[in-house]
């Protein structure tokens, strides 16, 4: 939201913008952190790197169908991504990633 109210970034831009600069902290959190995991990053982060660009498609992909093809405003396109791209980067990564 700050990129596109106060830089006056397009909405899919901000959001591409946005998750790219969170990945790496995401990865060492989520790592460490959240599943505790021991697994070689050989095995983890190219599995974790796919989830990120799973979790970029579909982040820009709900931002573009809501902006472009629907017409609604962009932080109704925030609140679906919010809902939909966590619940999916948690069951990927619980599932396939870290275990």
């Amino acid at each position: 939201a700050a990129l596109v109210e106060v830089v006056g970034v397009h909405p899919v831009t901000s959001v591409i913008i946005s998750s790219l600069l969170l990945d790496v902290f995401i990865y060492v959190i989520s790592r460490t952190w959240v599943y505790n995991s021991t697994m070689s990053h050989a095995y983890a982060l190219p599995r974790f790197v796919f989830i990120l660009i799973v979790a970029l498609v579909l982040n820009s992909g709900i931002m573009y169908l809501t902006v472009n093809i629907f017409g609604l405003w962009y932080v109704w396109g925030l609140v679906f991504a919010t809902i939909i791209v966590p619940a999916t980067n948690y069951i990927l990564s619980y599932y396939w990633a870290f275990r």
